[in-house]
């Protein structure tokens, strides 16, 4: 529903579209994570591009084939021309995924271009929505992935032109940084330290402080490290984590950045509410549930993570009616992991 968009044409046309998409949602799999984002975002289409490649062709052949057959806009839209059906529109995502096709420099070898062209179209995906590009540009751009389309930016309002301009250099720019530093073979202990640095931790989460903050920086280094060891990270994710902000270090594994936000996902904050502090505890039993998938563990863990900061920093008055919301959660919990199979 959340994707649908607004269709012109009918329920049928509606109802369609909303089957195409679930279609392609439970056969490919997509991801806790994916979900949770369309969900929780303000533009929900960009969500779509952390599926991988394959899920990304399946989901736009079939809003190809809705929009083959109800002739409507792919994304949802009214018709155009005098009654003449509008041309399928291009999303952004679709547009920067062609417009990262471009030759980058310095010549890269498959895994690192592959990366680089990740980092393109992330970075102009955002540009696209927050500058809003013209349909008549995002139609030059694709989605044609065999066909050079960066003549297509030339079309941009100078202004959007110099900002594309700029993303793809500093998309470049990183992979350099990268590259340089992947020279000097970092270990996970390096990569660890560097990400999650003092100074890293500087005006995130303040509000936590003494043995409690000293405790949180301990746990999101050990989890961490534990995590680079046992997932066995390349020397490209580790010299990334050593160079950059982390960002777009886990871009070509498909895992998000927010597992190792400040802190990391499964360390629990202090919240001074004892419900809310018992919920976090039922999160971190229900994260070492193995017969669920790391992707919803992490995600019940992050939905935690989010909310407890916020009722750390809440006032007197609101907390009594936190601490109803969070017994109410302990108990869903509760029945979530029962019915898991999980003790």
């Amino acid at each position: 529903m959340i994707l649908r968009g607004t269709v012109a044409g009918g329920e049928d046309a509606g109802r369609a579209r909303e089957a195409a998409i679930a279609n392609a949602c439970e056969i490919d799999k997509w991801s806790v994570q994916v979900l949770d984002c369309i969900a929780g975002e303000r533009k929900p289409n960009a969500c779509i591009d952390q599926l991988d490649e394959k899920q990304r062709s399946s989901y736009s052949e079939k809003l190809a084939a809705w929009s083959e057959q109800y002739g409507g806009s792919e994304y949802g839209g009214e018709a155009v021309n005098d009654g003449m059906d509008a041309p399928p529109e291009i999303s952004c995502i679709d547009a920067a995924g062609a417009a990262v096709l471009y030759t980058p420099l310095p010549k890269l070898d498959a895994a690192d271009e592959q990366w680089d062209r990740e980092l393109r179209r992330h970075a102009l995906d955002d540009l696209c929505e927050d500058d809003a590009w013209d349909d008549s540009v995002r139609t030059c751009l694709g989605p044609t992935p065999d066909i050079d389309n960066s003549a297509c930016l030339q079309t941009l309002p100078i202004d959007q032109r110099n900002h594309a301009t700029a993303k793809l250099g500093e998309a470049d720019a990183v992979v350099a940084k990268v590259l340089d530093a992947r020279k000097k073979k970092p270990d996970c202990k390096k990569a660890v330290a560097a990400h999650y640095a003092d100074a890293q931790w500087k005006g995130k989460v303040d509000h936590i402080t003494g043995k409690d903050r000293t405790k949180m920086i301990a746990e999101s280094r050990a989890a961490m490290t534990k995590a680079c060891t046992a997932e066995k990270w390349d020397d490209t994710t580790r010299a990334c984590l050593v160079a950059t902000d982390g960002d777009s270090c886990f871009l070509a594994s498909g895992t998000t950045h927010d597992r190792w936000g400040f802190p990391a996902i499964g360390v629990t904050i202090a919240t001074g509410i004892p419900e809310c502090d018992e919920w976090g505890k039922e999160v971190q039993k229900f994260a070492t549930c193995d017969k669920l998938d790391s992707g919803t563990r992490d995600a019940i863990q992050q939905s935690y993570q989010q909310a407890s900061q916020s009722f750390a920093k809440a006032s007197k008055d609101e907390r009594a009616q936190i601490a109803t919301t969070c017994k109410s959660i302990i108990d869903a919990i509760k029945q979530a992991r029962t019915s898991a199979g999980c003790p």
